[in-house]
């Protein structure tokens, strides 16, 4: 395992951006020919590759994820959701909702990654408190319901602040 580690290391070091992605120059794969198989080089600048596509993704989306939070967090003033809540912003309540749950499901699952302090949520749980008293956002089906943790008479729970989304069962 070690050994493989340590490819990755040589080939992420070597690797330089092609026009087709990265690649590694001829003279560093006839160095590591010397040691190792064309397929292992190739599982190594893979893996190497679809790491730093990951490192890119988490960047991309965290930086995206802290623009929503800044944008839905806005609505989490009394007159903004008022304003969405009756049809007068440029958004509607229901294109909020649908926003704000799949902001919340990239903010959970960007806490793994991210590297330091998260973006500020104060507006953003605020804005989901709110959500939760307005039924009009869950007018789709029982489960859509469900996984918003919708506080109805439906059977749905209130959702807390860092509490993990609800499945539907």
């Amino acid at each position: 395992m070690s050994r493989i580690v340590e490819l990755c290391g040589e080939v992420a070091a070597e690797a330089e951006e092609g026009p087709e992605g990265l690649v590694l120059p001829p003279e560093a794969w006839e160095r590591l020919r010397a040691e190792w198989q064309d397929q292992d080089i190739e599982d190594a600048l893979a893996l190497v590759r679809d790491s730093l596509m990951q490192s890119e993704l988490v960047e991309s989306a965290d930086s995206l994820s802290a623009r929503l939070l800044d944008l839905l967090g806005a609505f989490g003033e009394t007159s903004a959701f008022r304003k969405a809540a009756s049809g007068q912003a440029a958004l509607s309540l229901e294109e909020i909702g649908q926003l704000a749950r799949r902001v919340g499901r990239l903010e959970e699952v960007l806490e793994t990654y991210r590297e330091g302090a998260p973006p500020d949520r104060k507006g953003f749980y605020a804005l989901r408190r709110r959500l939760e008293l307005a039924p009009s956002c869950f007018s789709r089906s029982r489960s859509a319901r469900a996984a918003w943790s919708c506080p109805t008479a439906s059977g749905c729970r209130p959702w807390s602040p860092g509490a993990a989304p609800r499945t539907a069962s």
